[in-house]
């Protein structure tokens, strides 16, 4: 997360999670959206088995889109995809 400057991670794992992945995701703290008055863990990790059992990640969907197209306006040296 800090190599990337993101405030926000999902660890996908291939087996189940442990109490202690799970207690180092909390470490991390969590991220406040001010915009709705909310809070996500700044961390999150999940198996392979939670996704294909449809657990819904938290995460805030409008700020994440408005920093990835910030972060996207950087990348002056990438080519347009044409379709």
């Amino acid at each position: 997360m800090e190599s990337e400057e993101a405030v926000m991670g999902i660890f996908i794992s291939l087996y189940n999670v442990t109490q202690g992945m799970r207690d180092e995701a909390r470490k991390a703290g969590m991220y406040k959206n001010n915009l709705f008055n909310t809070q996500y863990p700044k961390l999150q990790i999940v198996c392979v088995q939670d996704i294909l059992d449809g657990r819904v990640l938290q995460i805030p969907v409008v700020e994440v889109v408005k920093k990835a197209e910030h972060k996207g306006k950087r990348n002056k040296g990438q080519s347009k995809l044409e379709l």
